[in-house]
């Protein structure tokens, strides 16, 4: 039976080390320190091959840090540090049982959607090492409906991303193609990332031909796109 990676029961422990004194938000240590007494109790978790319950406390870890970032003064990078440790214990542990797709991703991308303090490539990571041909149709709906969902452009956009990603890691030319076609809001970001692909593709002369379209559309990006179409020219010239 697929398990719903449920933190709640450890949230409200992990939530009182943050409230335990104003004071705290200032001692970063201090606070990385409490905090892992929690990931200790995970990692014997697994010793015991209780992945559920360690996935739960790390899933409640990284969600009530990221919830605290915006008040702590991380100057020593201590719990930048500690937070990417825990997601690439996450994201193993999830390796190790079967977990239920739907709410995994759902509260995934809801946890990418919020995040603003450098961690995005991260949860990012988290969804790709676990999407895989049995189950990317789940993420493909959440990302498209919260595309749909978005009138800024900063949020389509970063929404786009990881869907890119995934087709990409995936292998699913024609879909990734597609999606800068529909959902790229930035023209030159669009014909960018298509040209990209044409030439991971062998298509070398579609390739020349997004970049073309790019540098006539897109005013502030000319030059950027200028420069990877030689670059492109000058690797073809090289193969010749």
């Amino acid at each position: 039976m697929k398990q719903k990676i449920n933190s709640s029961n450890y949230i409200k422990e992990i939530q009182g080390v943050f409230k335990r004194s104003p004071l705290a938000y200032f001692n970063i240590s201090d606070i990385v320190d409490q905090l892992n007494q929690f990931k200790e109790n995970a990692s014997k978790l697994l010793e015991d091959k209780d992945y559920y319950k360690a996935a739960c406390i790390y899933k409640g870890l990284i969600e009530k840090c990221i919830e605290h970032l915006d008040y702590l003064e991380d100057r020593e990078g201590r719990m930048g540090g500690f937070l990417f440790e825990l997601f690439s214990l996450y994201s193993n542990t999830l390796q190790e049982f079967e977990w239920d797709e739907q709410d995994f991703f759902e509260e995934t991308v809801e946890l990418y959607i919020k995040e603003e303090f450098g961690f995005a490539t991260e949860i990012i990571k988290l969804l790709i090492v676990n999407v895989n041909r049995d189950n990317y149709n789940v993420l493909e709906t959440i990302l498209k409906r919260e595309i749909k969902k978005r009138t800024s452009t900063y949020e389509r956009d970063k929404l786009v991303d990881p869907l890119l990603r995934m087709y990409n890691h995936l292998g699913e030319d024609r879909k990734y193609l597609d999606s800068c076609e529909l959902y790229s809001t930035q023209a030159w970001e669009r014909y960018d990332n298509a040209a990209t692909k044409y030439e991971q593709m062998g298509f070398i002369e579609q390739a020349v031909k997004a970049y073309e379209e790019g540098i006539a559309s897109s005013e502030h990006y000319k030059t950027l796109l200028e420069g990877k179409l030689s670059q492109l020219k000058s690797r073809i010239l090289g193969f010749n």
